[in-house]
C-alpha cells in the first residue's frame, strides 16, 4: 500500500503546477496594475492641460478687463478734468473782459 513513489511524483508536480498558475496571475495583476497606472497617467496629464488651458483662458480674459478698467480710469479722469477746463475757459474769458474793461476805463 505505500503508494509514496506515486504521492511524491505528482505533488511535486502539481505543486510547480500551482506555482506557475500563482506566478502566472501574479504576472496577470501586475499587468493589469500597470495598465490601470498608465491610463490613470494619461488621464490625470489630460486634465491637467484642460486645466491649463482654462487657467490660460481665464488670464487672457483677466488682462483683457484689465486694459478696459484701465481705459475706462483714463476716461473718467478725463471727465473730472472737463469741468475743471471749462472752468479755467469761463475764468479766462471774464479776465480777457475785466482787462478790457479797465483797459477801456483808463484810455478814456
Amino acid at each position: 500500500m505505500d503508494t509514496g513513489g506515486l504521492e511524491s511524483a505528482l505533488i511535486p508536480s502539481l505543486e510547480q503546477g500551482q506555482i506557475a498558475s500563482h506566478d502566472q496571475c501574479e504576472a496577470r495583476r501586475k499587468t493589469a496594475y500597470l495598465r490601470r497606472g498608465l491610463l490613470e497617467l494619461r488621464s490625470t496629464k489630460a486634465k491637467k492641460k484642460e486645466a491649463e488651458k482654462k487657467l490660460d483662458l481665464t488670464r487672457k480674459i483677466w488682462f483683457a478687463f484689465k486694459d478696459i478698467i484701465t481705459e475706462l480710469e483714463k476716461q473718467l479722469r478725463s471727465l473730472k478734468f472737463k469741468p475743471v477746463v471749462q472752468k479755467i475757459k469761463e475764468l479766462k474769458s471774464e479776465l480777457e473782459y475785466v482787462d478790457m474793461y479797465f483797459l477801456g476805463s483808463q484810455a478814456g
